[in-house]
Formats: C-alpha cells, structure tokens, sequence
C-alpha cells in the first residue's frame, strides 16, 4: 500500500506541474507606411533645336509593410515569444510618376510649343510573407521585383504653326528588387522612447528571450511597448521611349531615343515601425488554503494504507500468533475454547470488515499488485 501511495502521489505531482504552466498572448500587428524616395525629375530638351521634346516630372515610391502575429510570455519561465501568421505579412509598393510632356518647334519664322498636359503613371510591386522577418526567418530578406510595360503615354498627331507633329511616347518600369528585412523588436516599459525604459531587445525569429515583465501585480494587466525595426533597399528605373517626327524644309526630322527617370538607390534605410502595445493578464495568486497542485504524498503515511494496523488477517477472522491464555481469556474456561467475539458497532476498534468500501480497497490493491509484478518482470 506504501508503493501505491508513493505512485498516486508522483502521478498527482505530474498533472500539477502541467497545470501550474501559465501563459498568456496578445496581438502583435505592426503597421508602417512611408516614403522613402519622392523627388522632381526634368529631362531637358531632347532632340534638335528645330524639333524637340521635354518631359518634366515628380515621381514617389510608398511603401506600405504589414504583419500579423502574436506574443506568448511564459509567466513560469519569465520568457517572451513572437510568432507571425503564416503568409501574414504584405508589402506594398506604390510607385507614381506624374509627368508633363512639351513638344517644341523652332525652325525659322516656324515657332511654338505644344503642352500635352499631366499624365499619371501609378504601378504596384507587391507580395506575401510570413513575418517577423527576424535574423534565422528563411525568408529574410523578401524582396519583390516587377518588369512593367513598354505601354503607352502618348501616341497622336499635334499641329504646330500648321507644321503636322507625330508624336509616340511609351513607358517601362523595370524594378529589379526592393527588399525588405527587419533586425529587432526593441520592448519598452513606455509608449514615451524619451523617457521610457528599455526592458529587452527581440531579435532572433521565434526563439523565447528571457524578460521580467515591467509592473506586475497578480490579477492586473503588465504592458510592454514593442517597435520593429529593420531595414530598406531599392532599386526602381522607369524609362520613356520617345519618337517624334516632322518634315521641315522638305526634310525628315526624327527624335529616337530612350531617357531613363531613375529612382535614387536605397541601401540600408531605416525603417521604424510604430510602437505597439502589448498586454499580458497576470495571473492571479491562488486563494489561502488552495492545494498548489504539487501533489504532496505526506498525507499519505503508512498507517493509512491499513486500517487493522500492522498485522495481516484473514477474512475468516482466525488470529495468527501465539495461542491466548484461557486463563486471562475472559472465555469460557470450562469449554477451553477461544472467547466469543463482541458483537459489531459503528465505533469499533476497526477490527471488522467493511464489505461497501472492500471493492475500492480491492481494485487498488490489484492495481499495486500489478505495478509490483511488472516491476520484477
């Protein structure tokens, strides 16, 4: 019966260890968009003083960056995890060119301009990730890369001091990669980064950091203020394929040449995301008296295990050992026999047999025999 109470107690130690884990998760959704080119652009008179073409322009690359995921804080190893969604991060590349085309003649007494107005070329480089993007994320850095066009800006004929003017404008895009990857999530116990106290630094892809919430109290909420940080690079070129043709003076005059609007190259650039609260529920502290789970066995002792005390009896009720005197029997000495036995009562000495609670005695008892059997096989 002592091996059974040892074993009861381990397995009851065993479920309170696995109940006793506490961990809580919140949303963990950074969210950034800015630019990091926006810039005028001219390409000047192109082609011959007699005939000849400018394009003036504003161009913009936006990027818009977006995760979805969650931080687990493990209250009983004091640890903090990131996990991102699975395909749970996209990043969106505007890039926008607004630009003005001037065609200009001037050949003599034959002078003049033709304005075509603002035209609008808005393009998109997009694509999905799983996030964070964290040093060890295998998908680190992503990048996207288009090849967009040659379409259509301008094709049509305009008329100059009665000079016909075939104008042909086109457009590519080409981006050979923009790349985005980030290098830590930085934890605060503020909002404020003046004043706020740095707690911990993220930055290894779903690995746990050791890291002691800020202002815990059982049962209240701890919040931690997390930033994402990471990096930039890109490389984007748009390029106008200009044709331009009149006769003038009886002779063909052609402009054919391809003019590159190129983006500044970025390599590098910061990227900080807004901060981001995160809240974790405190577990409360258990009520005075409330078993912990541990799963003591010191209620169970070895006087426990056997109401009859240390010695073994028979269902029969035949006592073992030395044969009782007649003489301090208090039996009936002229019989010699063994004294007759007090009747039952509900406040006896527990020497009688309890047949309701023998089943349950019974089958632990088995089940004790049984673990012992397989112990010695």
């Amino acid at each position: 019966m002592k091996k059974i109470a040892l074993l009861v107690g381990a397995l009851t130690a065993l479920v309170g260890t696995e109940a006793r884990a506490e961990t809580d998760t919140d949303n963990f959704n950074p969210q950034v968009t800015f630019r990091p080119n926006e810039f005028p652009w001219t390409s000047g008179p192109i082609g011959p003083s007699a005939l000849n073409v400018s394009l003036n322009a504003t161009a913009y690359h936006e990027v818009d960056i977006e995760m979805l995921g969650e931080a687990e804080y493990d209250f009983d190893a004091q640890t903090l995890t990131f996990t991102g969604d699975d395909d749970g991060g996209v990043m969106e590349n505007a890039l926008g060119i607004a630009v003005s085309v001037t065609v200009g003649l001037d050949f003599g007494p034959l002078t003049g301009e033709f304005d075509f107005g603002l035209y609008n070329i808005e393009e998109t480089a997009n694509g999905t990730f799983s996030p964070y993007l964290l040093p060890g994320d295998t998908e680190r850095p992503f990048g996207v890369n288009e090849a967009i066009g040659p379409n259509d800006l301008i094709d049509e004929t305009i008329t100059i001091q009665g000079v016909p003017i075939n104008v042909d404008i086109d457009w590519q895009l080409n981006v050979p990669g923009i790349e985005y990857q980030s290098t830590h999530i930085q934890l605060t116990d503020g909002e404020d980064s003046v004043i706020a106290n740095e707690v911990g630094t993220y930055d290894l892809e779903d690995e746990a950091l050791d890291l002691i919430l800020p202002d815990v109290v059982p049962g209240e909420t701890s919040e931690v203020y997390g930033t994402l940080h990471g990096t930039l690079d890109a490389e984007i070129a748009l390029v106008f394929i200009i044709n331009v043709t009149a006769t003038l003076g009886g002779a063909d005059i052609n402009i054919s040449e391809e003019v590159p609007l190129d983006y500044p190259v970025n390599t590098g650039v910061p990227v900080e995301f807004p901060v981001e609260v995160i809240n974790f529920d405190v577990p409360a502290e258990p009520e005075p008296g409330t078993s912990t789970g541990a799963g003591d066995s010191s209620t169970t002792d070895d006087s426990a295990g056997d109401s009859t005390g240390d010695g073994d009896s028979d269902s029969d009720g035949t006592t073992t050992g030395a044969d009782p005197d007649p003489t301090t029997s208090g039996g009936d000495e002229s019989s010699g026999g063994l004294p007759a036995a007090d009747p039952p009562s509900d406040s006896g000495c527990g020497c009688t047999t309890n047949n309701e609670g023998g089943g349950f005695a019974w089958m632990l008892g088995l089940f004790g025999l049984t673990m012992l059997r397989r112990r010695r096989d």
